[in-house]
Order: C-alpha cells, then structure tokens, then sequence
C-alpha cells in the first residue's frame, strides 16, 4: 500500500504581494463568522443595529486582522500555507521577537482589553515567567503560538493541508523542549485542536453584560467565549517521570 506524499508548505514572502493577498484574504474569509470577531470589530466601530450585520463582512475583518499579522511577519512569526492555499496558519516560534498577535491591535475597545488581560493572565499561570538575561526585565518562558489556523474558505479543500501546517511546528516545539499555546474562537476547533493533541486548560468569557454568545450588542447578554488551549502532553510526561 502506497501513502500520498507529504504535502509541501510554503513561506508567504511579505514582498510577495499576489501571495500575501491571497493568504489575507483566506484568514478573512475564514474568520468573517467567529464570534469573538464580531465582538471585537462592533465595540470599535460602534456598528448599528440590526444584528446580525452585514458590516461585519470579510472586507471588514481583512482591515481588522492584517495590520497584525503583517507585523508580525516582520517580527519573525511565519505565515504557510499548504494545499495551494487550502490551509494557512501563523506561527510564532521562540526566535519570534515582536508582540503577540492578541495585542498588536491600537484601536481596540473595554472587551479587547478585557481579553488581553485575561489570555496574559492565564499566559502567565500555564507558561510561566522568567527574567531575561539581556535586560534583566521579566517575560514569558520560551514557547511557540499558533496565532491562526485555518482551512481556506476561498480554495478547494486538499486532504492533510492543515496537518502540513501544524505538525511540523508541533515537532520542532518537542524537540525545543517548550509548549505551544493557542486561542480558539469558537467550540468546533477545539475539537480539531484536541486531535493534534492540544487540551483545553480555560474558556475565557469577554463582554459579559455588553455582548450575547455570538458576539453581537446586547444589554445584559451572556458575553462571548474563547477558548484557551496548550499542547505540552511531551513536558508532562518527563515531569512525571522524574
């Protein structure tokens, strides 16, 4: 029995404007329907009723999203692609050196910041913090981010993309010997991020009050959920053992 070669991954080159575009526009498309996106998006833009908003579209969340991910890029986080852009994902290593991808945004409202509170507070409690030799001030221990995955809305759908660009990181993660931490947007990647053998350590409510579980405006509603997720099965076992 013969098994289909491993799909090749590819670096977007930020010079590459056809490439960069196609990979923006594929993070958008995929996002477009998250709940917490909508929720960071109509606090800053004070978007009017009626909910659901057709405002809130792809066009909308590209201008959103890219000025991060872009900068990052420039910081060192890699942006692949595997499957002619069927999967798409955007890592940031222990080489990366700029801000993580849930704080880069400036314009940003009480619920975001609500959120970055929260994502660096649980950061703090599953990672760890460690006073850094070249300036003796305090950071987080090394560890890799997945700052976004997904399967491109936009391009037909290539068996094992998203494993192409996930399971190379996760081993360079092992053999580094650090963690890996990611925020799902919505309960459905949980369970794909549980296949890759992450585990959920915390759901993170924002906008309670403000926002209903969708995401959107609403007095007194539920607020929004996240969910907070480490891959570290490969640290455990060692702590175990000793």
């Amino acid at each position: 029995m013969t098994h289909p070669a491993p799909l090749q991954v590819n670096h977007i080159d930020l010079n590459d404007e056809p490439s960069l575009t196609r990979f923006l526009n594929g993070i958008a498309a995929a996002f477009t329907n998250t709940h917490l996106s909508r929720a960071f998006i109509t606090e800053i833009d004070n978007t009017p009723p009626p909910y659901p908003s057709p405002t809130i579209n792809t066009s909308r969340l590209r201008r959103h999203l890219s000025p991060g991910i872009t900068d990052g890029a420039r910081s060192g986080a890699e942006l692949v692609e595997a499957g002619n852009f069927s999967a798409l994902a955007v890592w940031e290593t222990t080489t990366y050196r700029g801000v993580p991808f849930s704080e880069t945004m400036r314009d940003v409202g009480p619920i975001r910041d609500e959120w970055r509170r929260k994502i660096r507070e649980l950061k703090e409690r599953y990672i760890g913090m460690e006073r850094k030799e070249e300036d003796g001030t305090e950071g987080f221990k090394p560890f890799y981010h997945l700052g976004f995955l997904c399967r491109n809305p936009e391009e037909v759908n290539v068996q094992g993309a998203i494993s192409a660009v996930v399971r190379l990181w996760l081993r360079r993660a092992e053999e580094e010997r650090v963690p890996v931490w990611l925020e799902a947007t919505y309960e459905r990647a949980v369970e794909v991020y549980e296949h890759f053998g992450f585990r959920l350590v915390e759901v993170v409510t924002v906008g309670e009050g403000a926002r209903n579980a969708e995401g959107w405006p609403e007095e007194g509603g539920a607020g929004v959920n996240g969910y907070a997720m480490l891959y570290d099965a490969h640290l455990r076992v060692n702590q175990n053992n000793t």
